[in-house]
């Protein structure tokens, strides 16, 4: 439903999406980390867009998406790999399959091996549809995913 609002959205020039409210909790004892309390899904989802998206752009240009997924290292503040949404539960497994770059591709042979993909947690199946989902709503005929479409829809969520 989200992917195909947003398209939907990208398709009519609409020059916003309301997303419906995301409600975050600041953690006490770090001000600058915060806890969703409402939209945890849409923007997993969101992000899981951004990862399949770099998973299909060439080389040079992923790197202009792992930003948007991970967040800026800094080594003045000692700051690497702050990726921007962590999971509560399944952390690591988002952070394999889906956040880090060759990720997506993991997810792809996860979800090609079913006695893999069977001892797989309920949640960790349900990602891994996601990425199968969304996959499937990037490809436009065939087997291919249309890169320049794919590329303006990243934008698009992005940037509205």
């Amino acid at each position: 439903m989200l992917m195909s609002d947003i398209k939907q959205a990208r398709s009519t020039n609409a020059k916003w999406y309301f997303l419906s409210t995301i409600v975050l909790a600041v953690d006490e004892k770090q001000k600058d980390k915060h806890y969703i309390v409402d939209g945890q899904q849409r923007l997993t989802t969101l992000t899981i867009l951004l990862a399949v998206v770099r998973h299909y752009l060439p080389e040079n240009e992923k790197i202009l998406l792992e930003e948007a997924i991970k967040g800026k290292d800094n080594p003045f503040l000692n700051q690497y790999g702050n990726y921007r949404l962590n999971l509560y539960h399944e952390r690591d497994f988002f952070r394999t399959y889906i956040q880090l770059d060759g990720g997506i591709q993991k997810a792809f042979d996860l979800l090609a091996n079913t006695e893999e993909y069977e001892k797989c947690t309920d949640t960790q199946k349900r990602l891994l549809q996601c990425v199968a989902n969304i996959t499937k709503k990037l490809k436009k005929t065939g087997r291919d995913v249309d890169i320049a479409d794919a590329s303006q829809l990243a934008r698009y969520v992005l940037n509205y």
